[in-house]
């Protein structure tokens, strides 16, 4: 176990350079590691981060509504970047079609490094929960969208195509209901197979599956 105590949990881990990053959301300033043992805060106490990813040798953050970039391994950062709706919070940053993408709890957007487009935009479906996923795979990407999983490709500056590909349960009541549970993690595993982790499957289980391109 670390011998450091953060302030606040931790919601997203992320290996920068020869670094180890925290984000703790608004509970506790970024914190950085060299050997998974003791944290710093190397931009201070009040540097804020729900997520990063390392995009054109620069590590992003993402906090609230913004974006920022940091050239020296967190020691500081750029202007914040405004990412859509200002009143709707980035929960998942992840790196796709030579872009960084910047999941909302009411859309999918890109930076491109210059500027920030939208890829899909749904504010009927606003939920904090949405930060559940967002992953870049095989030249697709996946994201969560309340208990449903989609997914998204890209071509030519613009969307190509977006479908739901969250695996459905049939049989009694709660498995037609629940079905597998709501999506909570994704990334790519053994085989370039992509795995899933839901929670509450038939309203009871933890559950993972993996999607191999074609199918469930």
């Amino acid at each position: 176990a670390s011998t450091t105590t953060f302030d606040s949990n931790c919601v997203w881990l992320h290996r920068h350079s020869t670094f180890a990053f925290a984000a703790c959301g608004s509970g506790d300033g970024l914190r950085r590691s060299t050997d998974g043992d003791t944290w710093t805060q190397p931009a201070g106490d009040t540097v804020f981060a729900s997520c990063f990813a390392t995009y054109k040798e620069k590590l992003y953050k993402g906090y609230q509504s913004k974006i920022a970039a940091s050239v020296d391994n967190g020691v500081t950062w750029a202007a914040g970047i405004s990412v859509g709706d200002p009143n709707t919070n980035i929960t998942a940053l992840a790196v796709g079609f030579e872009l960084l993408l910047i999941r909302k709890e009411d859309g999918l957007y890109a930076y491109d490094g210059t500027a920030v487009t939208t890829l899909y935009h749904n504010p009927n479906a606003l939920y904090a929960s949405n930060k559940t996923l967002c992953f870049h795979s095989d030249g697709f990407a996946y994201f969560g969208e309340l208990a449903r999983i989609k997914k998204l490709s890209y071509s030519g500056g613009q969307l190509v195509n977006l479908t739901d590909v969250t695996p459905e349960m049939v049989g009694d009541e709660d498995k037609e209901l629940y079905g597998h549970g709501v999506p909570v993690w994704i990334w790519s595993g053994p085989a370039d197979n992509l795995y899933a982790v839901f929670d509450d499957g038939e309203g009871v289980y933890p559950e993972a599956l993996y999607h191999n391109g074609l199918g469930w």
